[in-house]
C-alpha cells in the first residue's frame, strides 16, 4: 500500500501480544490486481499450515480491511458457527450483495458477470441496460431471516473456512490465457471437488451500503448518462 498500512500494524503488533503480521512488500510487478491478490492469498494459506503456531486453529476468517467489515459481531459469527453442514461460511450485506465477480450460483449469477457486460455491451445499443443485466441486476437484496443459499463461490469481504476444508485448495489469478479471474473462484472449485459445501449467510451482515451497490442508485445512473451523454446509445 502506498499509506500508513505498514506504520498502523507495526504499532499494533507491539502493543497487541495476540497480533502479528507478514509484509510482503512491493508486488507492483504483477500485471493484474488479481494475480497480486492470490499471491498474498496464497501466502497466508503457506503460513496457516507451515506455522507451527497455528497447529490447533479449526477455523480461519477472511476479511478485506477496506471499511466493508463494521457490522460484524461475535453474535453474527458465533451463529454462523453453530449452523450445521457447511465448510465455507460468506457474509451478506444490509442493503444490496454487491460480490457479484466472487459469485457463482447456477441461477443468481452461473458466469463471470465483467465477462458477462462485454458480451452484452458487444450486442447491445444501450451500455447502461446492458450494465444493468449483467451485474446490478444481481445485486438482490437478501432478508437477514432468509434461509441459507448454497453457492458455488462467494465471499463478500467476510468469509468463514474450516481448515480441513482447504488443504488442497489454493487462489489463482488470471486464466489460461492470462486474462484476469477472481481469485475466489477456482479456490472454492478446489474446495467443493474436495466435498466441500459453500454458502451464504444472511444473517451474517458485514455491511450495508458499499461502492459497488452504490452504483446501483438511481442518482449514479443519472450520473453515467450525463457524463457520457454519447454512450447513452451504441452505434
Amino acid at each position: 500500500s502506498s499509506d500508513l498500512s505498514l506504520e498502523a500494524l507495526e504499532k499494533l503488533s507491539t502493543e497487541a501480544d495476540n497480533f502479528s503480521f507478514v509484509s510482503l512488500g512491493n508486488l507492483t510487478d504483477f500485471r493484474s490486481r488479481t494475480e497480486r491478490m492470490a499471491f498474498a492469498r496464497n501466502r497466508y494459506l503457506q503460513e496457516l499450515f507451515s506455522n507451527k503456531e497455528y497447529l490447533d486453529v479449526t477455523h480461519v476468517i477472511i476479511c478485506d480491511f477496506n471499511n466493508l467489515n463494521s457490522k460484524i459481531s461475535s453474535e453474527k459469527i458465533k451463529f454462523s458457527l453453530a449452523r450445521k453442514n457447511w465448510d465455507v461460511c460468506t457474509a451478506n450485506q444490509g442493503k444490496k450483495y454487491y460480490d457479484i465477480w466472487a459469485l457463482r450460483h447456477p441461477i443468481w449469477s452461473p458466469n463471470d458477470c465483467w465477462e458477462a457486460l462485454d458480451f452484452q455491451r458487444r450486442n447491445s445499443k444501450f451500455p447502461e441496460l446492458a450494465l444493468y443485466v449483467s451485474v446490478h441486476s444481481r445485486m438482490i437484496h437478501i432478508p437477514s431471516n432468509s434461509e441459507v443459499i448454497e453457492v458455488e463461490s462467494a465471499f463478500g469481504g467476510f468469509a468463514i473456512y474450516k481448515r480441513e476444508s482447504i488443504g488442497k485448495a489454493s487462489y489463482i489469478g488470471v486464466d489460461t490465457s492470462g486474462r484476469p479471474i477472481c481469485e475466489h473462484v477456482l479456490f472454492h472449485q478446489k474446495i467443493r471437488e474436495n466435498g466441500g459445501t459453500i454458502i451464504v449467510d444472511p444473517q451474517l451482515i458485514n455491511a450495508d451500503w458499499v461502492d459497488h451497490t452504490l452504483e446501483t442508485k438511481l442518482r449514479a445512473r443519472l450520473f453515467r448518462l450525463l457524463k457520457y451523454p454519447l454512450k447513452r446509445f451504441k452505434n
